[in-house]
């Protein structure tokens, strides 16, 4: 921001009339108070700052005052005035931020604070925005061989192949003493991890979801001589879900002002007392985790019986990350429409309290598991008969929801 000064004291900034982004990689260390001030925030590096101790002997508690959008901010970063942009402009936080103190403000109308990271508060983390959203990364990995056996000519050849997938996630992590997350309209928090003593996480509507993982593994063998031949294929893929955490060792406050709170596949404790509060629905349910296998295969003039035909089964199963709540102390949910409950696991050590305008719907949340199987080999070239079957079933199981 540009600097306001007055009689040759400095007063504040002013990030009237610029569009201008204030981007930070590498590392940043400081001491005291580190003022970010521009209409938008890029910060994709590491920002450590230290309490200051000054030569008076005086500390200054090391803090983080980010702000973005069109603003007027004086000295101890209070915003005094602010103008909205003809268009939304995000700002990043896709590094790490260390302090006493981060105080995150974009005042932009539809614009949002994109989290992705670390934020270590030693005392208070606040983020306030129009939008919130925090993800954690993914990062993808692969590789592919062919076997050293592999050869291609007119009496046969052999082909050998092995390939994966894999997908490895990076946690965002805020820590504090006491945290607070307000978005104007919506706070969305996916595969994120909160810890402090007193959390509160406020949203015109409220989402904690997880992310999902997928992972694959893959064989093919395939072979022929002359008039005989075996090729088999065997894949499995394994879909995970990470889930958002929230740990109170005090109080912990979710509450949507205009729509619903929605927690899918989210852990939410409090030591002392949890609450969940919605303008219209309390919505809470499992993510699906799937983990399928399949083989598929050709034969011709295999053993001695001759066995020739084509083959395939398949595995699937699923299971449920369920979402729990869980309280020492008291635990309510609120809602101004109805509560509902898939497959979740809600419990309080003192008085559990479910309150719903219209209805309170505790209900059951399904996976299943299915295998199939086709065999149409023959033997001594029909002669001998063959397998033909083809056969599959599905299971489904219901994951009953626990209130207590």
């Amino acid at each position: 921001g540009n600097p306001l000064v007055e009689n040759g004291v400095l007063q504040g900034y002013s990030t009237f009339g610029n569009r201008n982004t204030l981007s930070l990689n590498g590392t940043l260390n400081a001491g005291g108070v580190l003022d970010l001030i521009a209409p938008k925030i890029d910060s994709r590096g590491e920002v450590i700052v230290q309490d200051f101790k000054q030569s008076n002997g005086k500390v200054t508690s090391a803090a983080i005052n980010a702000i973005s959008g069109l603003n007027r901010v004086a000295r101890d970063g209070t915003v005094q005035a602010s103008q909205q942009m003809p268009t939304a402009l995000d700002s990043y936080y896709l590094g790490s931020m260390q302090a006493g103190r981060i105080n995150i403000i974009n005042t932009a109308q539809g614009s949002g604070v994109k989290l992705a990271g670390s934020l270590n508060a030693g005392d208070e983390l606040k983020v306030k925005a129009y939008d919130i959203r925090s993800e954690s990364r993914v990062d993808d990995a692969s590789s592919n061989k062919n076997g050293g056996d592999n050869y291609q000519n007119y009496r046969g050849g052999i082909y050998v192949n092995d390939r994966s997938s894999s997908q490895t996630l990076t946690r965002t992590e805020l820590k504090g003493k006491n945290i607070s997350l307000v978005a104007d309209n919506h706070a969305h928090l996916t595969a994120t991890d909160i810890r402090g003593e007193d959390i509160t996480l406020k949203g015109g509507k409220l989402t904690l979801d997880g992310q999902q993982l997928k992972q694959t593994q893959g064989h093919t063998d395939d072979r022929w001589f002359y008039s005989w031949q075996y090729d088999v294929t065997r894949e499995r893929e394994q879909l995970q879900q990470a889930g958002s955490t929230v740990a109170a060792s005090g109080s912990a406050k979710l509450i949507s002002t205009q729509e619903d709170v929605k927690l899918l596949g989210a852990n939410v404790s409090a030591d002392r007392a949890l609450s969940v509060k919605a303008a219209r629905d309390v919505h809470l349910a499992g993510l699906v985790e799937k983990d399928k296998s399949s083989e598929r295969g050709y034969q011709r003039n295999h053993t001695s019986s001759l066995r020739t035909g084509r083959w395939s089964n398949s595995d699937e199963s699923e299971s449920l990350k369920a979402s729990e709540l869980r309280s020492e102390g008291e635990l309510t949910l609120k809602a101004g429409r109805n509560v509902s409950t898939q497959g979740a696991k809600v419990h309080a050590q003192r008085d559990l309290t479910i309150d719903a305008d219209n209805q309170i719907q505790v209900g059951v949340q399904k996976t299943a598991n299915a295998k199939a199987v086709r065999d149409d080999k023959t033997s001594w070239g029909g002669i001998g008969g063959g397998d033909n079957k083809n056969n599959s079933n599905r299971r489904e199981i219901s994951h009953a929801s626990e209130l207590t």
